[in-house]
């Protein structure tokens, strides 16, 4: 009995670690918004949403980890990142970064060329990871 429960918890164990090793591959997302096409390179979400809505596009992805990531062009929308106070703001040549922590997990907000994109939720040893995820990102206006 004890080697059936032995073999049922590895095989457990095994299906676990492989559907987070699953989740963790990374490819190009392509996101169109109103007037911008945004390029990413991220693993994949563990949920997708994509809200239209009269002043603009919202898309959503969350992640295994409990982060989330926002990507929004248009007006009349605001989230919970955009209340939560910064502990440090950099600018780069029209590039507004908005960094910080909440309930402790991290949290960016970047501001550019008219898109806004969000990352929060993030425990903070994932961190750096979102970081490069998001200093990736490339901008293109539609055509």
């Amino acid at each position: 009995m004890k080697k059936i429960l032995g073999i049922m918890l590895l095989f457990f164990v095994s299906c676990s670690a492989l559907n987070q090793m699953a989740h963790s591959s990374i490819e190009s997302e392509r996101v169109d918004l109103l007037s911008k096409s945004i390029v990413v390179k991220m693993p994949n979400p563990v949920h997708f949403q994509k809200e239209n809505y009269e002043e603009g596009v919202v898309y959503i992805y969350t992640f295994n980890d409990g982060g989330c990531i926002i990507f929004h062009e248009g007006g009349l929308m605001q989230f919970d990142v955009d209340s939560y106070k910064p502990s440090a703001i950099v600018n780069k040549k029209g590039h507004t970064i908005y960094v910080g922590k909440e309930n402790n997990r991290c949290w960016r907000k970047d501001v550019c060329k008219g898109v806004q994109f969000y990352y929060y939720n993030v425990p903070t040893e994932n961190k750096e990871k979102y970081d490069m995820l998001f200093d990736s990102i490339k901008i293109f206006n539609k055509k």
